[in-house]
């Protein structure tokens, strides 16, 4: 879940499989380097095993809101991804091979030997159903990945309408991860809350438009069964953005 505490005390929750989407669509619409298909679509799937968790969030004592993707506890995280990836595995193997990659590659889990393990195991066993050049790309394409992942975080997270503390501290400054794998260096000024101005345009679109789907709490909660009711009579909605070329 991704939760944007906005200046107006509400709090816009997007699920983390509908920000992996936002980073497959802007994945397929990159310019300078156009990407593989299949590379396109590991990218807009990379946070697919999440949904069973954003369908039911659980509570966050310590800020009365439903935890984030940072605040998750590690443990059912684990299990989330172990799970989705084994799903993942049916649709195709070196998209479950890519998204391993991805989950083992965070700070918060690239320490934890058994979990590393277990997916090392994994993709070992998979690379026997992935054809050689897609292995050979896989440090490459991990790199696209994380590229997208971090700016959808962006869109989804920052704003002008965004309170201070938004943002993780790692995402704050747009300058200490805006470069792409192939050296493209994104500058990002908000122009409003729904517009980011991008210099130099990477797209191939002259704009690109999208929509962030949300679901608008309008309080903290103050307890698992009071989340539990705000969740439900939450407003669904849609926040427009639009990225254009910077002036």
């Amino acid at each position: 879940m991704l939760v944007r505490p906005t200046i107006d005390d509400t709090f816009e929750c997007i699920t983390q499989e509908h920000h992996a989407l936002v980073s497959g669509l802007l994945a397929s619409a990159w310019l300078p380097t156009r990407l593989p298909p299949l590379l396109v679509q590991v990218i807009g799937w990379h946070d697919n095993p999440w949904r069973p968790i954003d369908r039911d969030p659980d509570y966050h004592p310590d800020t009365g809101l439903p935890h984030d993707f940072v605040s998750y506890p590690m443990e059912l995280k684990l299990e989330c991804y172990r799970e989705g990836l084994d799903d993942l595995e049916s649709v195709h193997p070196w998209m479950a091979y890519m998204i391993s990659r991805h989950y083992t590659a965070f700070a918060g889990t690239r320490e934890l030997e058994e979990f590393n393990e277990h997916e090392a195991r994994r993709r070992e066993r998979l690379a026997d159903r992935i054809a050689p050049e897609l292995i050979d790309y896989a440090d490459e394409a991990l790199e696209w990945v994380q590229f997208f992942d971090v700016l959808s975080l962006y869109l989804g997270l920052a704003g002008p309408r965004s309170t201070p503390d938004a943002l993780p501290r790692w995402l704050e400054d747009p300058n200490d991860w805006s470069l792409a794998p192939d050296e493209t260096e994104l500058e990002l000024t908000w122009e409003d809350d729904a517009t980011l101005a991008v210099e130099p345009w990477p797209f191939a679109r002259e704009t690109v438009t999208l929509d962030l789907h949300l679901r608008r709490l309008t309080r903290r909660a103050d307890d698992e069964d009071d989340l539990e009711t705000l969740w439900k009579k939450a407003d669904l909605d849609v926040r427009p953005m639009t990225l254009r070329r910077g002036s």
